[in-house]
């Protein structure tokens, strides 16, 4: 059984030992240091040496002061597999055993500095009632970059048998994060991804499961999408109404007809369809239309008619028209007036050279340089007839 033990502690040993030092060197601070030189500086606790060691303000009874800190900003948010502290051990072990007994460890992904910033914070272990070891390693699976130990002194608590409660010190001489340097990775050589749709890459650091999924996802590993019209955060958000297509992560894409807006809940305002992505007729009355479809409601403006008043009446090409009409009468009147000009022409040009003969009488014709001829009507016959009247005797109207 004890070989059992033993070989179990060595491969827990060798595990952490393969995961990477996060907090060597890195900044670290402490709520009220001892003295200013530096052999008592917070920064002598992550130095890799267990020789120097932190020295904080004594706190307790005999102190103004009442709760200490000491931090390291680890520079990222990392995941943390384990945490190693040593205490002083250069004296008597009962009498810094009785100082730090009763403090805490805490994670934070944030800067903090306040009592309630702190308890607020993640709590890897909180010591007590027992005394504690001056070494310890405490398992701590979480994401973070602040590791923070704390402890209190208040005057009204009264403390487990062993607790010292006056002039009491914080002395730390080194204190080890391990875990993931490479973010989103995970096992004991930090080879693994995580899985894709874990929250910022983060995942235990041992068996990968997500911390927390991206929005619309479920499940450890975060690989089962949001059920139909429900999407974000835990898919504890429910689509639209007026939604036409809902995306499981970030919900309404595009909006029926009609509708606009992160959540399709705004109608369209001189604009219509899907999104409103149509802006309504330019000759629309007012420029108002129905936001489903983009028919005018009131009406169109002068000159324009149609569904979507779109269509212009043709006036200028009614007028071009009745010009047309004048223009193709006069074509015509003087086709014809050529014709009968060209009619006479000819039969006049007959008559002259004795090719064209009418019965009855003739009119005269003269001769010319183009004519051979010109001829004067001859009466055959006079149409006259003498009438027998007796004569009338004119009285004289000459006044004598």
């Amino acid at each position: 059984m004890v070989t059992f033990y033993c070989v179990l502690s060595l491969a827990g040993l060798f595990l952490a030992e393969s995961y990477d030092d996060l907090s060597y060197m890195k900044v670290a601070t402490q709520m009220h240091t001892y003295h200013p030189n530096p052999q008592y500086a917070a920064r002598n606790a992550v130095d890799g040496n267990t020789k120097t060691c932190s020295n904080a303000q004594q706190i307790g009874l005999g102190s103004p002061w009442k709760d200490v800190w000491w931090k390291v900003d680890l520079g990222g948010v990392y995941s943390i597999y384990n945490i190693t502290l040593q205490f002083k051990t250069h004296g008597d072990d009962m009498v810094e055993k009785s100082q730090v007994a009763g403090f805490s460890l805490y994670v934070s992904e944030t800067n903090v500095s306040s009592t309630k910033e702190i308890k607020c914070s993640n709590l890897c272990y909180k010591d007590g009632p027992q005394l504690p070891p001056l070494i310890m390693t405490k398992t701590c699976m979480v994401q973070g970059r602040y590791v923070i130990v704390y402890n209190e002194r208040f005057g009204k608590v009264i403390y487990p048998a062993g607790y010292k409660n006056d002039t009491v010190y914080l002395r730390i001489c080194e204190v080890t994060v391990r875990g993931c340097e490479k973010r989103g990775m995970y096992g004991s050589n930090c080879e693994i991804p995580c899985p894709s749709n874990c929250r910022d890459s983060s995942c235990h650091i041992q068996n990968g499961t997500c911390i927390q999924c991206k929005p619309g996802w479920l499940g450890m590993y975060c690989d089962t999408a949001c059920n139909r019209n429900y999407y974000g955060e835990n898919c504890s958000l429910s689509c639209p109404l007026n939604c036409k297509t809902c995306r499981h992560t970030d919900g309404c894409s595009t909006c029926k007809a009609g509708w606009m807006g992160s959540n399709c809940t705004s109608a369209c305002l001189n604009s219509y369809g899907e999104n409103c992505r149509y802006s309504c007729g330019l000759h629309c009355t007012n420029q108002t239309c129905d936001r489903f479809n983009g028919s005018c409601l009131i009406g169109c403006s002068d000159g324009f008619y149609g569904k979507s008043c779109d269509k212009e009446r043709l006036l200028i090409n009614q007028d071009m028209s009745s010009s047309s009409l004048i223009v193709s009468g006069l074509s015509i009147s003087i086709v014809i007036n050529v014709t009968f000009f060209v009619c006479g022409f000819i039969m006049c040009r007959g008559v002259i050279t004795k090719r064209v003969t009418f019965s009855g009488s003739l009119v005269a014709c003269w001769k010319r340089p183009v004519y051979e001829d010109t001829c004067v009507k001859n009466d055959e016959g006079s149409t006259y007839q003498e009438l027998d009247l007796p004569e009338i005797a004119y009285q004289n109207t000459t006044e004598n």
